[in-house]
């Protein structure tokens, strides 16, 4: 038969740990709330044309140029923008570190690095 005072302490420890793991995910977690951050297009160029985000943030591009642009993934043209016309707006939530470019006007790169 088990005593009185090894059945508290056994509930007692379970409960500690139990707590311990609620506290310490909260406290390592991440409580990060996605921020969105603005890339410009303008005179033939993205500004920044380098941009550090955190996962899951949201990356909006603004044509501010009086050419139409493009966002288009560099490397294997997952994703596009499509034809941006003058104040036209692109948005998408970021994963992963991403090279860009305008496929209209080749010269124009970008990078988003996700930290």
């Amino acid at each position: 038969m088990i005593s009185t005072k090894v059945k508290l302490r056994s509930v007692f420890l379970g409960s500690f740990i139990v707590l311990f793991g609620i506290l310490g995910t909260n406290a390592c977690g991440s409580s990060h709330s996605p921020e969105t951050h603005v890339i410009v297009i303008k005179g033939l160029k993205f500004l920044p044309n380098e941009l550090t985000v955190r996962k899951g943030d949201t990356v909006k591009w603004i044509n501010k140029d009086l050419l139409d642009h493009d966002v288009t993934e560099e490397v294997g043209r997952e994703w596009s923008s499509g034809v941006m016309k003058n104040e036209a707006i692109y948005k998408m939530a970021i994963e992963e570190n991403t090279d860009y470019f305008c496929s209209l006007h080749v010269v124009m790169k970008g990078k988003v690095f996700v930290k």
